[in-house]
């Protein structure tokens, strides 16, 4: 695809949509740009639209994107970092996903060079895309290994976790524990920069480990628990979260990156929920705060 700089800026979001008749929502920040990053962070992302047959750009100021039946166009990104510089091409990570009422309407195509290919067909109708950006795209340092769920429901659920972890091929500079709640039990450094063991418990919640590593991406975690262990390459680990299933309920081992600093206190979503009818359906919201923390609305009800 042409490398010509895509005409249209907009801020970032952790989740752009767009459809044949689509629009984007108000924008979300994936972190604080002004929080004094030492990697490059994605700030703004540049999208540029291009038809296969005419490699000028077309300005898209969100609002409404309508297609033609079978026709095709090209989608383009380009980010930019906290600086105002351009984000390394080689760690922009961005897919289009459709959704299910996009099956008899239109197919996406990833293209070599790392763009993505619109094509619709002779259906007409509205479609919504998920235009997704990594939120992890600078690799930082920061790795949690978190753990949680329980035995069941009731009393007695409790899960008892005795745990090592150790880091072959690199060093962490400092961790630091997750929702470790009990004082008695809690996690310590048994080789320096390099292993850990703890002791701790969950009920159907949640608690962890983050450990700064010195480099990025090398390196393999070796995790081994009383209930589930598990072994992380984390030159492959990407933006990806590597889960092993530890049975019970929702109990399980899970390692994943995240920024070097506390994200941004403030994130928007638009998601659509359809139900076939004939009943009330109660739709409930939860949040996950970095610190383990959890809190749920009250039911939603969508009437039939």
């Amino acid at each position: 695809m042409s490398t010509t700089k895509p005409l249209a800026r907009i801020p970032l979001s952790l989740v752009f949509l767009l459809a044949l008749a689509a629009f984007l929502p108000l924008p979300a920040r994936a972190q604080e740009c002004g929080a004094g990053w030492t990697e490059p962070v994605v700030c703004e992302v540049e999208l540029a639209l291009y038809r296969p047959d005419d490699r000028r750009g077309e300005r898209f100021d969100g609002g409404t994107l309508r297609l033609a039946t079978r026709s095709e166009i090209d989608l383009e990104a380009v980010a930019v970092d906290q600086d105002g510089r351009r984000f390394p091409d080689d760690r922009l990570v961005y897919s289009v996903v459709p959704s299910r009422y996009c099956e008899d309407l239109l197919s996406v195509e990833a293209l070599e060079d790392g763009g993505v290919r619109l094509e619709t067909g002779s259906a007409t109708g509205d479609c919504e895309l998920l235009f997704q950006v990594a939120n992890n795209l600078n690799l930082d340092r920061r790795i949690r290994v978190l753990f949680e769920g329980a035995e069941y429901r009731g009393r007695g659920r409790e899960t008892m976790w005795q745990g090592t972890l150790t880091l072959t091929g690199n060093r962490f500079a400092r961790f630091a524990q997750v929702n470790f709640l009990n004082p008695e039990r809690q996690a310590r450094e048994t080789a320096p920069g390099t292993a850990l063991a703890w002791n701790s418990v969950t009920t159907g919640n949640l608690a962890g480990l983050d450990l700064w590593l010195d480099e990025a991406e090398r390196g393999t975690l070796e995790i081994a628990t009383n209930v589930v262990s598990g072994t992380v390459d984390l030159a492959t680990l990407a933006d990806n979260v590597v889960v092993f299933a530890g049975g019970g309920l929702g109990r399980q081992l899970s390692v994943y990156r995240l920024p070097e600093a506390d994200w941004s206190r403030h994130v928007s979503l638009q998601h659509t929920v359809t139900f076939a009818g004939g009943a009330d359906l109660p739709v409930y919201l939860r949040v996950t705060q970095a610190d383990g923390h959890q809190a749920w609305t009250s039911p939603i009800y969508l009437i039939a």
